[in-house]
């Protein structure tokens, strides 16, 4: 657990369900302010001890179960991680975020990977409905 949340700093932000304090929080007032907050907090996120170790990500991914063919979905991408381990078994990957600098961040993973298979979109789960590309994933 990083020495930021060990102090008790964290808002509802960083832990969802949680009840942290701050008016900050992306729960309460919409996907402008999640980008916002999650902007401000894009290397804060990215160097979580909880994040960055291989055996949360290799649970993640097991449990998504990408195959050969497979359009995968990662919803609320972040930087990126869940994305690009799932593109060597699936066809294609769509990673989706609504915060810019963390799609900046996953972007950035994406070029020194390599991948051809993996594209990072900002969108918010409604916008992705109406593009057809849950459906088409889903598919």
């Amino acid at each position: 657990m990083s020495d930021y949340m060990e102090k008790g700093q964290n808002s509802g932000a960083d832990n969802p369900g949680g009840s942290g304090e701050g008016n900050d929080s992306a729960q309460s007032s919409g996907p402008e302010s999640a980008r916002q907050v999650f902007g401000r907090r894009v290397d804060r996120y990215a160097g979580l001890d909880v994040f960055s170790e291989e055996q949360y990500y290799r649970s993640l991914l097991e449990l998504a179960d990408p195959r050969p063919g497979d359009h995968a979905l990662d919803l609320a991408t972040g930087t990126g991680l869940l994305a690009l381990m799932m593109a060597p078994t699936a066809a294609r990957v769509t990673g989706a975020d609504i915060t810019p600098e963390m799609l900046e961040k996953a972007r950035g993973r994406l070029a020194a990977a390599g991948l051809d298979n993996v594209e990072f979109l900002e969108a918010a789960v409604p916008e992705l409905l109406s593009q057809n590309v849950v459906e088409q994933a889903l598919a």
